[in-house]
């Protein structure tokens, strides 16, 4: 996806997504919290096919692995157009990161600030 001048958003957390549990919650956080970011379409490799949709967050693990959740990659092209991943790390004992290339012009930066807070609040509490 060619996104014309990027904000590239990094999110670190102590929280490990290849839980199965942190998984899911950190994908509804952003459903639920920041909706002009939820994804269109989404897959564990190029090209994207899965379409998203709130409903099938809990079957985003492939049976293959094991209960284990795998970095999930995601796009949206409808405002505000970004593309990123749920990064899960190779290593359990490492953080996880929470991804995001969005659109300068068509981000509100107030509101991806509010949402990176709302996270770093969240996992306080976690």
């Amino acid at each position: 996806m060619k996104i014309s001048t990027p904000i590239r958003t990094n999110i670190y957390t102590c929280q490990n997504f290849s839980n199965p549990e942190n998984f899911f919650k950190r994908i509804k956080f952003r459903c639920d919290n920041y909706p002009e970011l939820v994804p269109e379409k989404c897959g564990f490799w190029e090209p994207l096919k899965v379409k998203f949709s709130s409903g099938i967050i809990e079957t985003l693990i492939p049976d293959d692995r094991e209960g284990r959740a795998d970095s999930l990659y995601w796009s949206r092209n409808k405002k505000t157009k970004a593309w990123g991943v749920f990064s899960v790390p190779k290593y359990s004992d490492m953080h996880a990161e929470e991804i995001i290339h969005s659109e300068l012009e068509q981000t509100d930066q107030n509101r991806l600030i509010e949402y990176v807070k709302k996270i770093v609040l969240n996992s306080m509490l976690i």
